[in-house]
């Protein structure tokens, strides 16, 4: 069985606590509160929530379960397209003119 690693995740996409939460738990009054339970192991994320996230993410749900250091990863921010593995950072423009690493 793959295990679901938020802190992995949320490092790789350089997430943030407050806005996963909010993303999480849009309804609730202390959406922080129920994202550290699931930090601290006491809790977990249920299917729509996993769904949430992946499309949040722009990625296929089964990439959330295969994060590692060693894969390449890709996500698109602000009409760009970003591809992280590891330490390494690959931003391609949507003009395709621009490339930074």
């Amino acid at each position: 069985m793959e295990k679901f690693n938020i802190n992995k995740i949320m490092s790789q996409y350089g997430l943030q606590e407050q806005e996963i939460a909010n993303l999480l738990w849009p309804m609730v009054k202390y959406p922080e509160l129920g994202f550290k339970r699931v930090l601290r192991g006491e809790t977990y994320l249920d299917s729509a929530q996993i769904c949430a996230l992946a499309n949040y993410l722009q990625v296929p749900v089964s990439e959330l379960f295969t994060v590692e250091d060693t894969d390449w990863h890709a996500i698109s921010k602000d009409k760009r397209t970003i591809f992280t593995k590891g330490d390494y950072k690959v931003i391609v423009g949507r003009d395709l003119f621009s490339v930074s690493i």
